[in-house]
């Protein structure tokens, strides 16, 4: 007898109504197994362990042992179908604090999780762990707000033990890795690709674990947010030559900037193998006092190096006032311009201050290796006009106001919106 098939759309529609009912995804985790096969890859593709704020006005936090200690009875029963799903993404959090990391919000559970992963897995033999069974398809690994303390260091410590061996993508996110020989890195010999934001780096009273793994071959590195660490990141990974792609937060207006740069580029070893090709600059965004010149800071960093640069600034970072002169190719291989800033939000000036832009931009001398402008665009609806309205007239107003770049087929229109939880999401406008 052929099996009846579910239809898609009542799986997806499942899915949606079960959303926020952690019993009812565990029930239907169970019997996801034949019938509802795409089922298990949307519910279990993603794992999140994170406190979660309860949205009363007395900040306070939603603890995660309840929720740990069900997902580990819920992974220890035979018919449990998340390891078929194979989840590819797991983002581990150790507090949700704002300002100090607070002990008490650290869940005891977070240790309990980890321990449990390198325990045998049941029904698989006693040389598979948990981890092993869980995370065989894992791409993905996010480690955030990890207390700068000892009993923070311990969970990334043991966060590090081999658990996730399979990881390509890491990203720590205000969390505490020993930068004293790099090992943290080696503990996942699969990886090539990083992502450092706001990390702790605690000096030599870390105690972190040794391995003894080949160096993994690294491939994209990215510093964000605060350059405050990010001369500590550089030495972390001065021994990868195998590094294709550098982003790096710079402030224009410290002339050791420029100075910097440039003896990145004189002395790395992945810039002196050649394999080093894309090296993306960002300025920082949260600065009190004078932001500088962008484009004087280029002027003095030794950009034929590397073939391809990319610059990700604010509309402030370049003064469009200044006469500059034109008579020589100042900024080659500059291949992306991007401008976190998006069109309809507080524009005051801004009319005049990006069609000026457009004249400096739009002159191929300056930059004779440009191909991209990105720019964002806001829809955001009005009372008298709908968003795709907004969103079509914005666009027709950045076109009209950087007519040159447009006519040189160099914009990159993003359209820019504030999701539920008021971060900015970007996309492409098609």
């Amino acid at each position: 007898m052929k099996r009846a098939e579910v239809p898609q759309e009542l799986i997806d529609l499942c899915i949606d109504e079960l959303k926020n009912d952690k019993h009812g995804l565990a029930a239907c985790s169970l019997v996801a197994r034949d019938w509802l096969p795409r089922a298990r890859c949307h519910l279990f593709r993603r794992l999140c362990f994170q406190p979660t704020h309860t949205g009363n006005l007395e900040i306070s936090w939603e603890p995660i042992e309840s929720g740990i200690v069900a997902f580990i009875d819920l992974f220890t029963s035979p018919l449990c179908t998340i390891p078929q799903a194979g989840p590819r993404s797991f983002r581990l959090g150790g507090s949700i604090s704002p300002t100090g990391f607070e002990e008490e919000h650290e869940p005891k559970a977070l240790l309990k999780l980890l321990e449990w992963l390198s325990d045998p897995a049941p029904f698989h033999g006693a040389m598979c762990r948990n981890a092993d069974v869980l995370f065989w398809n894992l791409h993905e690994l996010v480690l955030a707000s990890f207390a700068n303390s000892p009993r923070g260091w311990e969970q990334v410590r043991l966060a590090n033990l081999g658990a996730f061996a399979s990881v390509r993508q890491l990203s720590l996110y205000r969390t505490p890795i020993d930068t004293s020989s790099g090992e943290f890195i080696h503990g996942f010999p699969s990886l090539n690709s990083i992502t450092l934001s706001d990390v702790w780096f605690p000096g030599e009273d870390y105690n972190g674990p040794h391995f003894e793994r080949h160096v993994p071959c690294l491939e994209k590195v990215i510093i964000e947010r605060r350059h405050s660490f990010r001369d500590r990141g550089i030495e972390l990974f001065s021994r990868y030559g195998t590094i294709t792609e550098l982003r790096l937060p710079v402030d224009p207006f410290l002339e050791s900037e420029s100075s910097m740069i440039n003896q990145l580029l004189a002395y790395n070893p992945a810039v002196k193998a050649g394999t080093l090709n894309h090296l993306h600059l960002q300025t920082i965004d949260f600065k009190s006092g004078p932001r500088g010149d962008i484009l004087q800071f280029l002027g003095k960093v030794k950009l034929r190096q590397i073939t391809n640069w990319t610059i990700n600034i604010l509309l402030e970072d370049i003064d469009t006032s200044l006469t500059r002169d034109l008579s020589e190719v100042i900024f080659p291989n500059v291949r992306r311009i991007i401008f976190r800033f998006a069109w309809g939000w507080n524009m005051g000036d801004m009319d005049r201050r990006v069609r000026r832009l457009d004249n400096l931009l739009a002159d191929g001398r300056l930059f004779p290796s440009l191909l991209e402008i990105w720019l964002g665009v806001t829809f955001v609806s009005t009372e008298d006009m709908t968003v795709d309205d907004r969103l079509r007239e914005n666009v027709e107003r950045v076109k009209g106001t950087m007519q040159s770049c447009d006519e040189r087929k160099l914009l990159r229109l993003v359209k820019v919106y504030r999701s539920v939880h008021g971060h900015r999401e970007w996309g492409f406008l098609v």
